[in-house]
């Protein structure tokens, strides 16, 4: 993506206390989102450190998604399965911002 559509195409930005991540979420074009995930343990003046464990990747409108998952610690077994809540919180933020989501499909 060129400087000049980086521009056009702004992250927004979701924070998620109840999950303690950020959510960042950016239309890439009409049926994908780009999407990235911090965990707030790692935040540093509202912007997440470069060591920060990491969900990066992208949603389309049919529900598909690409996503990597960078060392992320778990403090226990309910640490590990507030994962997939994120994950979820992650396919929400994105089906917001996706003109073409597919409700029916993406389910």
């Amino acid at each position: 993506m060129t400087e000049q559509e980086e521009v056009a195409r702004p992250w927004a930005t979701i924070r998620n206390e109840a999950l303690g991540f950020t959510i960042r979420v950016r239309l890439a074009n009409d049926g994908v989102a780009d999407v990235e995930a911090y965990d707030d343990r790692y935040l540093q003046e509202g912007k997440a450190r470069e060591d920060a464990p990491t969900i990066t990747g992208y949603v389309k409108w049919d529900g598909c998604s690409n996503l990597s998952v960078e060392q992320i610690h778990f403090c226990g077994r309910a640490d590990a399965v507030k994962l997939g809540d994120v994950i979820g919180a992650i396919y929400d933020a994105a089906s917001a911002v996706i003109p073409l989501w597919n409700k029916e499909i993406a389910s």
